[in-house]
């Protein structure tokens, strides 16, 4: 396996996970490839045999940082891929002296929960209502790098 920035010529492929992974049915190709062309988003992308298999996009401001999405593809989960991008960004983070690293997630999701607290991340706070279809309160999660 190999992670990688997203490039042009895995834009498809990335397009493919945001839809199928993280149901984001309106996300275009051309969207994505303004986001990425945005020096503060980073998005990288796990490979396995010239194919994308998952992804971490993420976005650093000054010496915050806020992870916006990571996804796996179905077939290719339980094989440390999001383990190997979670690890990518925060070393990245460090390197760029980002401070404090914060996430959203829905409270029902103890898959995810788990997994970030496995990463030292920590509840900080619930919102009320921050998700949609169904409607569900969600945490705020935040690393300390310091």
């Amino acid at each position: 396996m190999e992670i990688r920035k997203l490039s042009n010529e895995f834009i498809s492929q990335a397009l493919e996970i945001y839809i199928n992974c993280l149901n984001q049915k309106d996300l275009s190709a051309s969207t994505l490839k303004i986001t990425n062309s945005y020096p503060y988003n980073h998005i990288y992308i796990a490979i396995i045999r010239s194919r994308a298999v998952g992804l971490i996009d993420y976005t650093i401001l000054q010496d915050q940082a806020y992870l916006n999405n990571i996804a796996v593809l179905p077939a290719h989960r339980h094989k440390k891929i999001a383990s190997n991008l979670m690890e990518t960004m925060i070393n990245m983070c460090r390197n760029q002296n980002v401070k404090s690293l914060s996430l959203e997630v829905r409270c029902s999701n103890n898959i995810a929960i788990n997994f970030y607290e496995k990463f030292d991340f920590i509840r900080i706070a619930k919102r009320s209502n921050l998700y949609c279809n169904p409607t569900e309160d969600g945490w705020v999660m935040s690393l300390n790098m310091q």
